[in-house]
């Protein structure tokens, strides 16, 4: 669905008019629920779906630090390796190693170790022309009408939400009711809490990951993958 289809729902539900669109909309009402919509969207793109995982790749050359895909949010534990090669990779490589690494100018080990540090791909003692790949989430759940531009907040009525539009829906629904002071908000909240856990078991059931902003379904991994 895109955001005009699932704010109508929304607002269908809520007995509220419906406006003829909403982003470009001076109606306070109409600001409020682009806002929600992507207040909503950004708790909801942290939950690790499967659908936001993507392949990532980085040709090293003698730079030791290298920039992450435009759309990083997280790399999924243990899908990372060298291109052509069996050896062990160790990503992330512990504090306590790296700091010793970067006395050292390189090492005997063929172990290829990296870190995410300050938003990017670091890595020890790289040899030029290997290919580093892994799988991370991406952090941008939207689409244009185009189909072309993916997105991490909506910007347009006709923007396309990736994920489970139900979700989305009951998400915003509970949260423009709470800022509209209407009496019953918290009982929806209940029922987007209880629609959150079920899509999250059905999401975990073929699902390698668990997200570090993902409290609900099990015990979150402490995320290593930022320094």
């Amino acid at each position: 669905m895109n955001l005009r289809e699932i704010l109508i729902a929304v607002m269908g539900e809520s007995g509220f008019l419906v406006p003829d669109s909403f982003f470009g909309s001076t109606s306070p009402d109409d600001i409020q629920m682009c806002y929600l919509a992507n207040r909503a969207s950004s708790d909801l793109r942290e939950q690790g779906y499967q659908k936001l995982i993507k392949r990532g790749a980085i040709t090293l050359t003698s730079a030791t630090s290298y920039a992450l895909p435009s759309d990083y949010l997280e790399i999924v534990p243990n899908t990372s390796m060298i291109e052509g090669r069996i050896d062990a990779m160790d990503l992330p490589t512990d504090p306590s190693t790296w700091a010793y690494l970067q006395s050292v100018s390189s090492t005997s080990d063929y172990t290829v170790h990296a870190r995410i540090i300050n938003g990017e791909f670091a890595v020890f003692a790289p040899t030029v022309g290997e290919v580093v790949a892994f799988e991370y989430i991406s952090n941008s759940p939207i689409l244009d009408t185009a189909g072309v531009t993916y997105k991490q907040r909506f910007t347009a009525d006709t923007d396309d939400w990736l994920l489970d539009d139900d979700f989305l829906i009951l998400e915003i629904k509970w949260r423009y009711k709470k800022e509209k002071g209407i009496a019953d908000w918290q009982t929806d909240m209940q029922e987007a809490a209880q629609y959150r856990n079920s899509v999250m078991a059905r999401d975990k059931s073929g699902k390698t990951i668990g997200s570090v902003r993902n409290t609900l379904g099990g015990e979150p991994y402490t995320n290593l993958w930022i320094s």
